[in-house]
């Protein structure tokens, strides 16, 4: 969004300065109040707020431009991509008629004096391209929510299995409960902050690499 307000400095229509305050202003307030919810962990309503209150601030950005389409019009497409990631299948169709709304309204109130005659064809074109991404969009989070669920289960419920992944680093991104029990480290301690060398035995794991002919620590050993 922020990037969109500073794409206002590239070669363009001419600006009505006043709208395009009050558009930066309003985008400010959304970003403020979205951090402060998500700090709070508070506000689930403005999942579907902020978004419907941006669809506004993009048809002001649209409207600044004086003499013809401002090149803000791509804007419109944040709220849904946020809707699909966000939201539900209830809250994305009301941010699609949201959009028709935003896209089509100024066309019908000023026509095509002020806005392209080809604004059926645009809203139109907009609206379908937004369905699709956005479905597609929750289609993708709802597998990627089914299969984290799914791998959240088996790692809760195995206690007497310990299961340790890492990362390509090294450092631990998985420790499970039956690792918790078995090992006495809670996840909290080691996720995202030790590798699994703190779960071994200098003196084993010296003993081990002599077995294979490495020295302890090696590249090769590793």
């Amino acid at each position: 969004a922020f990037i969109g307000l500073a794409a206002v400095l590239l070669p363009g229509p001419e600006t009505d300065w006043t709208l395009f305050a009050i558009a930066c202003a309003a985008t400010a307030a959304i970003a403020l109040a979205g951090l402060a919810a998500a700090h709070r962990r508070r506000g689930r309503a403005l999942i579907l707020l902020l978004p419907l209150s941006y669809f506004a601030v993009v048809a002001i950005l649209r409207h600044s431009g004086t003499t013809g389409g401002s090149g803000f019009i791509a804007l419109i497409m944040l709220p849904i991509v946020w809707l699909a990631l966000f939201g539900d299948r209830r809250q994305l169709l009301i941010g699609l008629a949201a959009m028709t709304i935003a896209l089509l309204g100024p066309f019908l109130a000023y026509g095509e004096a002020r806005y392209l005659e080809a604004g059926w064809r645009s809203t139109l074109l907009f609206v379908v391209v937004g369905a699709v991404t956005g479905l597609a969009i929750q289609s993708l989070v709802e597998r990627v929510r089914t299969t984290r669920d799914l791998l959240s289960g088996v790692l809760r419920n195995a206690t007497g299995t310990a299961i340790i992944a890492t990362d390509a680093s090294g450092i631990i991104t998985v420790f499970n409960r039956g690792a918790e029990l078995m090992l006495g480290y809670r996840s909290e301690e080691l996720v995202g902050k030790a590798t699994p060398e703190l779960l071994h035995d200098p003196e084993e794991v010296a003993e081990r690499a002599d077995e294979l002919g490495f020295e302890a620590g090696s590249q090769e050993l590793t």
